[in-house]
């Protein structure tokens, strides 16, 4: 028999999530219920953010390569809610609602560069952080550089924190992408 997660909130998290959650509900406007369950553990929570937060602030990747990176990852690990909640976030980054729906069908994209990426992430996920001399090759030759590889190494690791919380909390998407 399974025991199913729990949700905590801002009056019963433990107190070193409290902080951590009003933090979430400034920068996003609302406390996604993702971050319910991260908060069960202030230090994944804490360490999510900060991967999250690094990836998204301090990388040379741009808005809508990091999302190609979140959305492929999503999709690789099969976590329909952050598949879902990124979906919005990879339009709002400037991605197509086409190239969205590929990635999410894991269908090659257009734009040769996002493609790539898309590849990439595939690779390293399916592969365990392996790719093939052309994968490497690939890469480059597209304009990326060590630093951005090793940069979306850190946005997957942000994703597969918050995809294997997601599935194993059973999590279900706030809205659906359509």
């Amino acid at each position: 028999m399974s025991k199913s997660f729990p949700h905590v909130n801002e009056e019963n998290a433990p107190e070193a999530s409290k902080a951590l959650m009003k933090e979430s509900i400034k920068r996003l406007g609302f406390l996604p219920k993702a971050h319910e369950v991260f908060a069960i553990s202030p230090a994944f929570y804490d360490s999510y953010l900060s991967m999250f937060g690094n990836f998204v602030g301090n990388t040379s990747l741009t808005p809508k390569e990091q999302n190609v990176v979140f959305v492929t990852a999503s999709t690789q690990n099969a976590c329909e809610y952050c598949m879902n909640i990124h979906a919005f976030g990879a339009e709002a980054s400037g991605l197509s609602k086409q190239e969205v729906k590929d990635i999410l069908a894991d269908q090659p994209l257009s734009d040769q560069k996002l493609e790539v990426l898309r590849q990439t992430v595939s690779s390293l996920l399916l592969n365990h952080g392996q790719l093939t001399n052309e994968n490497k090759q690939a890469f480059f030759e597209s304009g990326f550089t060590h630093e951005q590889l090793l940069e979306v190494l850190l946005g997957i690791g942000s994703k597969v924190m918050s995809n294997y919380a997601n599935l194993l909390a059973e999590s279900k998407p706030e809205r659906e992408y359509s």
